[in-house]
């Protein structure tokens, strides 16, 4: 017997051959599915699911946070995969078109590995779902130092026009706490919202960018701000921000930036 969250409740079913006409509605959700061999079971993503290249051919039913429910019936899907910060106005109405979904949460470093057990056994492949799991969390352990003397102050942008930070709650904090930084927005929630006037009161020497958008003059910025010494790194936020495989990619190069500003300190 396997435990369904189906129609966002938890029911007992007897064994299926799992899900085949899936809909992720996570770019991240979207990669951990090709990792595991199973895009055949694919039928539609969410917008910015476009890694591998691969996935750019799958039908795209729109934003996450806005699906196009339209789009989604007409794909016949057997399984809706939704992460936490997904729209509960579209839970409803899967609910309503008797359409199943699964809610996936992957705010934390080690509920995405969970998170992959969970996408194997509903498509049947839990085999599958075990294997990235082990390999993502002895991989994931191999990044972190295991002993730092002293930590790095550092500020964490998503977005800088207008300004985005982290907060505790996420996975961005904990990677930065565990790499040996210490993030100067740790006391507020989830991805805050913040005044640039408020940075004149932190103390940091690391900027860690991870935003594609690159145009705000940050060095001038900071200069302004009496804080000329502040180094700036950019991290391509498409490893640093989806909780998939590529995600260690990003772990490591935010490690590096740590460690290099610790080093040079």
């Amino acid at each position: 017997m396997k435990t369904f969250l189906i129609f966002g409740f938890l029911f007992l079913s007897a064994p299926s051959f799992g899900a085949s006409r899936v809909i992720s509605l996570s770019p991240a959700i979207t990669e951990i599915i090709f990792d595991m061999g199973l895009q055949n079971r694919l039928v539609g993503t969410s917008q910015f699911s476009d890694f591998p290249e691969e996935a750019k051919s799958v039908p795209n039913v729109g934003p996450y946070s806005k699906p196009n429910l339209e789009k989604i019936i007409a794909l016949h899907p057997d399984l809706i995969l939704i992460p936490t910060e997904g729209s509960e106005d579209i839970q409803e109405k899967l609910k309503r078109q008797k359409l199943p979904f699964q809610i996936l949460k992957m705010q934390s470093l080690d509920e995405i590995p969970a998170a992959a057990v969970i996408i194997g056994d509903r498509l049947d492949n839990a085999d599958k779902g075990f294997k990235f799991s082990k390999i993502w969390s002895v991989e994931l352990n191999k990044l972190f130092p295991k002993d730092f003397k002293k930590t790095v102050p550092a500020l964490i942008t998503v977005q800088s026009d207008p300004l985005i930070t982290v907060g505790k709650g996420t996975f961005l904090n904990e990677i930065v706490k565990r790499c040996g930084g210490d993030n100067v927005y740790e006391n507020l929630q989830g991805y805050p919202k913040v005044s640039r006037e408020s940075l004149l009161n932190k103390k940091f020497n690391l900027l860690l960018m991870v935003e594609k958008d690159n145009s705000t003059n940050w060095a001038e910025k900071l200069s302004n701000m009496g804080k000329a010494h502040v180094k700036t790194v950019q991290v391509d936020p498409d490893i640093a921000t989806r909780p998939g495989p590529r995600l260690l990619k990003g772990i490591e190069k935010i490690c590096e930036a740590i460690k290099g500003q610790r080093d040079a300190s």
